[in-house]
């Protein structure tokens, strides 16, 4: 379970640089706001050039482009977008601005596919990742304690792409308990607070260390109070999985006294917010209520974005949807104007204050802009990081190797599901740490290989028989 036996190495400078952009992503957005625009955009901007300009700097050493793992989905992805926009007369300004939203982040990937991964570096990553986890913690806290000024204080500015960003009035009419952090919203504050729950376990099965456990519970506790309620269902999905992976190497006694933790702070703070209670479970009734799923609250709206568009745009458009929407009617992430929905081919008759909540179900949104083929060109890019991570679950040596693609098998699963319900597959703030994971899995893979064709030689030499 523990790698600190391993001798010591030097820290990785691409791990390095993956988390000081990560951490960039997550944060910059608050600290711009205070900047003049014509300052603020090129900062916001300028970590991108710099994650690609290490990649062409990777790539000037060492051309290595067509046996990158995701090079083919990346490309299958590509052709249906492009072939969907032909097809549909639609605008190839339209089609490579989608797919820079979806895939810009795969630089991540490739970074990490080029990085010797061990596990100390392993473990570099993680902890690096869980020092960002701390900070948005503390800020939740301060946001507790502060209340609606302090939560405007740590707002990020929204609408950049339209180039006149504002900070949105974060403040909520319910208990004042919900935790933004220094991200968009409450369902990315709830699932980067689900990835550090993971993380955080996956670092405590690597070394034992109960203080891991106890960051597991915080953001846990703080995955609640986000109000999010499909990053509650992630978590339970990201807890079971990652405990039945783990399931032999549980020390049950440490995970009951850490979760009891996060419960007993549950408890006391319902008891020092008397409003909490009730606006919880008001919240979390309105997932199981049929009366509030079928009304026309916004936060529902996900719901009948899929249940009324999956049918037509399979009706209408089955093979490669109806192609990009033009740029014009593009809605930036972060707008707030429910006005600004784009107008849908499938559906005309959809008013643009439900439209506008398209970009949340990001795979109906595939299926619709990019038909059966495209979604599944999509899909084609997860089943290939899956293959890589259940190969190095099962083939890795190292346990620290072997809990890392654990890990990024759980993260597939939960940013597959979080598709249905918000836009975390392309938010900057959350969506870096799954493609760095997928990057260190493929290399991993790779090393897995050399290993299996190493012993498959020695085989050979020493039998001289060629299974």
């Amino acid at each position: 379970m523990s790698a600190k036996g391993t001798t010591a190495e030097t820290p990785s400078a691409q791990i390095r640089l993956c988390l000081w952009l990560i951490y960039y992503f997550t944060l910059s957005d608050t600290g711009l706001k205070f900047f003049p625009l014509n300052v603020a955009l090129p900062l916001r901007y300028l970590p991108e050039a710099v994650l690609y300009f290490f990649v062409f700097v990777l790539l000037i050493k060492k051309w290595r482009i067509a046996s990158f793992p995701l090079f083919w989905p990346l490309c299958a992805c590509a052709l249906t977008m492009t072939i969907s926009g032909i097809l549909n007369s639609s605008s190839m300004l339209g089609v490579i601005a989608d797919f820079r939203i979806f895939f810009r982040f795969a630089a991540f990937t490739y970074i990490g596919w080029r990085t010797t991964v061990t596990p100390q570096r392993i473990i570099q990553f993680i902890k690096g990742f869980l020092g960002l986890t701390m900070i948005e913690l503390a800020v939740g806290v301060l946001e507790i304690i502060g209340g609606s000024g302090t939560r405007a204080f740590f707002s990020p500015a929204l609408g950049w792409s339209s180039g006149t960003p504002l900070v949105v009035d974060q403040s909520t009419p319910d208990s004042g308990s919900w935790l933004f952090g220094t991200l968009s919203d409450y369902n990315q504050f709830g699932m980067f607070m689900t990835m550090s729950c993971l993380l955080a376990l996956a670092l405590y099965f690597m070394e034992g260390a109960a203080r891991h456990l106890w960051l597991a519970s915080a953001s846990a506790l703080a995955v609640v109070l986000s109000f999010s309620r499909h990053s509650l269902l992630l978590l339970a999905l990201a807890l079971g999985s990652i405990l039945f992976l783990r399931r032999r190497d549980i020390a049950l006694a440490r995970l009951i006294r850490g979760f009891a933790l996060a419960f007993v702070l549950l408890v006391a703070l319902t008891g020092f917010n008397r409003g909490f209670d009730a606006a919880f479970e008001d919240r979390v009734a309105t997932m199981t209520s049929l009366d509030q799923l079928e009304s026309d609250r916004p936060e529902n709206m996900r719901l009948l974005m899929t249940m009324e568009l999956t049918p037509r745009f399979l009706s209408a458009y089955p093979l490669f949807g109806q192609g990009p929407i033009a740029p014009s009617d593009t809605v930036g992430f972060g707008e707030t104007d429910t006005a600004l929905g784009p107008p849908l081919k499938a559906a005309p008759d959809l008013p643009p204050q439900a439209t506008f909540y398209l970009g949340d179900v990001v795979w109906v949104m595939v299926l619709g802009l990019y038909g059966c083929l495209g979604l599944a060109a999509f899909a084609y890019v997860f089943w290939s990081i899956a293959a890589a991570a259940n190969k190095v679950r099962k083939k890795e040596s190292t346990p620290a190797g072997v809990i890392l693609a654990q890990a990024c098998l759980v993260t597939i699963i939960l940013f597959v599901v979080s598709g249905f319900f918000s836009e975390e597959m392309i938010a900057r703030d959350s969506i870096p740490v799954f493609w760095t994971l997928a990057g260190m899995v493929f290399s991993l893979a790779i090393k897995s290989s050399s290993n299996n064709h190493e012993v498959r030689d020695q085989a050979i030499i020493a039998t001289g028989i060629i299974p």
